[in-house]
């Protein structure tokens, strides 16, 4: 990604905010409630967001970030939830839980292929934990990643997922043979297919979606982390999302 030479040389966190009110007030605050009357997700100011650099604001240089920093990222996330909370949202899972748990996780190679088109939004990204019997509770899911020859077939249903249906990768969370595991998915695999379209009464623009999973097959490559490790990726997902 072509981070701009004013993003990269204004690496306060005050310079940040600046101009992420600036984008903000021209480029989000005006197509909110349109994106709210008609349902969908905000394709092109994600496209918008990512010519200064702004999607991937914390994501280090050497995998096509800004570099900036957590805060700045944080505080670019208030101005944009302040403008339409659709888009805060749906930025924020691409990022906290669609992209950092691949740079947390994710072994080198991993990192250079996932990495830098999630940060220019060449892809967005989701993170597919809660299940329907299972809530936020990882340790119950029953999404099943059974081993076979090269890598895992994994069928089950996941709940929830925000960025579900307008996404191109998801960090996915499932049960195998050694326990929970993480892998990083495209939502174009064969046997990836949607259910309900939650209805909701804000935050319209952060679409999300049930995710079905027949028979998926996923590479061994593109596992995160250890099999049997991935609470330790869920959990430790949720608690930098958190603190900051």
């Amino acid at each position: 990604m072509e981070v701009s030479n004013g993003l990269r040389a204004q690496r306060g966190a005050a310079g940040i905010k600046e101009r992420a009110a600036e984008f903000a007030d021209r480029e989000v605050a005006p197509r909110a409630a349109e994106l709210d009357r008609e349902d969908r997700a905000p394709f092109k100011t994600l496209k918008k967001l990512a010519e200064p650099g702004f999607t991937g604001l914390c994501v280090p240089e050497e995998y096509g970030g800004a570099g900036v920093g957590f805060l700045s990222y944080i505080l670019l996330l208030e101005e944009i939830s302040r403008a339409d909370a659709g888009v805060g949202v749906t930025l924020a899972v691409h990022t906290s839980a669609g992209t950092l748990p691949i740079l947390d996780y994710g072994a080198g190679e991993q990192r250079t292929r996932f990495v830098p088109e999630l940060a220019r939004v060449a892809k967005i990204g989701c993170f597919a934990l809660t299940e329907p019997e299972s809530g936020s509770d990882a340790a119950s899911i029953v999404t099943r990643a059974e081993k076979v020859e090269g890598g895992y077939r994994v069928s089950g249903h996941k709940q929830w997922v925000t960025n579900g249906r307008a996404a191109g990768t998801t960090v996915l969370f499932t049960r195998a043979p050694e326990g929970v595991a993480a892998f990083v998915v495209p939502m174009d695999a064969e046997g990836v297919t949607f259910g309900t379209h939650a209805r909701k009464m804000g935050v319209i623009s952060a679409t999300t979606d049930d995710v079905l999973l027949d028979g998926v097959f996923v590479p061994e490559e593109d596992r995160l982390g250890e099999e049997g490790r991935g609470l330790r990726v869920a959990l430790g997902t949720w608690t930098a999302a958190g603190s900051g």
